[in-house]
C-alpha cells in the first residue's frame, strides 16, 4: 500500500512552514524541474505536476488557517 501524499515532504519543507516559505520552495523546485530545462521532459512533467499538487494543497491549508483565525475580522 502506498503511503499517504505528504505535500511538505514533496516540497522538502518542515510541517508548519509559512506561506512565504512554501511559495519560495515551490518556485525553486519548479524552475529546477521545468520540462523546458530538464534532460528528461516526460519525468520533469510528472515532477512538476506533483509539485503543483503539493503547492495547491498547502496554500489551501494555510489559507484556511488564516480565515479560521479571524485575521479578517
Amino acid at each position: 500500500m502506498r503511503d499517504a501524499f505528504d505535500p511538505y515532504e514533496v516540497l522538502g519543507l518542515p510541517h508548519g512552514a509559512s506561506r512565504k516559505q512554501i511559495k519560495k520552495r515551490y518556485r525553486q523546485l519548479l524552475r529546477r524541474h521545468h520540462p523546458d530545462v530538464s534532460e528528461d521532459p516526460a519525468r520533469a512533467h510528472e515532477i512538476a505536476a506533483e509539485l503543483g499538487r503539493a503547492y495547491r494543497m498547502l496554500m489551501e491549508e494555510t489559507w484556511q488557517e488564516v480565515v479560521e483565525g479571524d485575521e479578517f475580522s
